[in-house]
């Protein structure tokens, strides 16, 4: 479970004492598929999608200084296994105080990969239950629920794209890639900062954007810019007060650009 930061604790109990009830929660979430049929013994890739208010946003998997990731609990038929969401590049959120989050200010589609029983028997038809919970935020922060739902058609052959694969197909590029053999990333740690380098083979442009996936390791509030190397690039990242001792690993995702995001581990001396 990602933790959250005391400051950021505290800023969000305010901030949930006071908020009001929401009869539209401010956010439409529904379940999707790319696919319009099912496979016995194949992934089938779902989607559960926010449809977000203007103003209003919901948090990537590090929530940063405050908030928390939408979750969700499955009811599944028998055999049917579900993985983790897949999580698309965020935005960076300045909320004001000197917090800043990491999430969605707009739409977005959290992917996730469904397997398929082989005993799934075509012609048949199932449902895909799924509870979510959620954190909506603009000036305030609203804690929110769904309860999403999906009749899933078992056939024997791959189906036609469905009427949202364009969604899908819009989302995967955003979506970090794994970090390849040929980069090479490594940090140390020392007067309270990290400096973390990742070589990539060319020089990367200084617009590059570096996102912690586990919060209370960098100070959110105080970027500082990146330094393109002949061979990649060097971000020098603060770490919180709240640091006591430097973990093993840095882990994160790096995007370059809009179609150049990895999910990158550093050892950290």
């Amino acid at each position: 479970m990602i933790s959250v930061m005391p400051r950021a604790l505290l800023l969000l109990a305010l901030i949930l004492q006071f908020a009001p009830s929401s009869s539209s929660q401010h956010a439409i979430v529904t379940l999707v598929a790319e696919k319009s049929a099912a496979v016995p013994g194949q992934a089938l890739t779902l989607g559960v999608r926010f449809e977000i208010d203007p103003k209003w946003h919901i948090y990537w998997v590090n929530p940063g200084d405050s908030g928390g990731p939408p979750t969700i609990d499955w009811k599944l038929p028998p055999g049917w296994q579900a993985e983790a969401f897949e999580w698309p590049v965020p935005q960076r959120i300045e909320i004001g105080g000197g917090l800043v989050n990491y999430g969605y200010e707009a739409d977005v589609l959290l992917p996730v990969t469904v397997r398929v029983p082989e005993k799934a028997r075509p012609g048949t038809q199932v449902d895909l239950i799924g509870h979510v919970k959620y954190m909506v935020c603009s000036e305030l922060c609203v804690p929110a629920r769904a309860d999403i739902n999906l009749a899933v058609t078992i056939a024997a052959a791959a189906g036609a794209p469905s009427p949202l694969a364009s969604v899908f197909a819009q989302t995967r590029p955003r979506i970090p890639q794994r970090q390849p053999p040929t980069m090479h990333a490594q940090a140390t740690f020392a007067k309270r900062q990290f400096v973390l380098t990742i070589e990539t083979g060319q020089r990367e442009p200084a617009t590059a954007q570096f996102f912690p996936l586990a919060s209370g390791l960098i100070d959110d509030s105080a970027p500082l810019p990146p330094t393109p190397t002949a061979r990649g690039i060097t971000f020098t990242l603060r770490a919180p007060e709240q640091l006591t001792a430097a973990p093993k690993m840095l882990q994160g995702v790096v995007v370059f650009s809009d179609t150049r995001a990895y999910t990158i581990t550093a050892p950290v001396r």
